[in-house]
């Protein structure tokens, strides 16, 4: 899970938040943001990277979920900065 200001921040700042904090471990491929309209201060990020092993790290790392070859990160409302 990572933690960030997600009632401020547009979709294209969350991805690249997300994206930064993931290249920690490994290659990212993609960055999709969801962000249900009922629940502005929670959002997830699909993240796809180079490898299964990148992914796992990922997973580890961030408490994700792996479905098929993406991780899954709950994104939740908090300071600007990523925990």
């Amino acid at each position: 899970m990572l933690t960030m200001d997600v009632a401020k921040l547009t979709h294209a700042q969350l991805a690249n938040a997300v994206l930064q904090r993931c290249s920690q471990f490994g290659s990212v491929r993609d960055v999709t943001i969801l962000q249900p309209p009922e629940q502005p201060q929670l959002a997830f990020a699909l993240v796809g990277m180079r490898s299964v092993t990148e992914i796992d790290r990922v997973v580890e790392n961030l408490g994700a979920a792996r479905v098929d070859l993406l991780a899954v990160i709950k994104i939740e409302q908090g300071q600007a900065s990523i925990n």
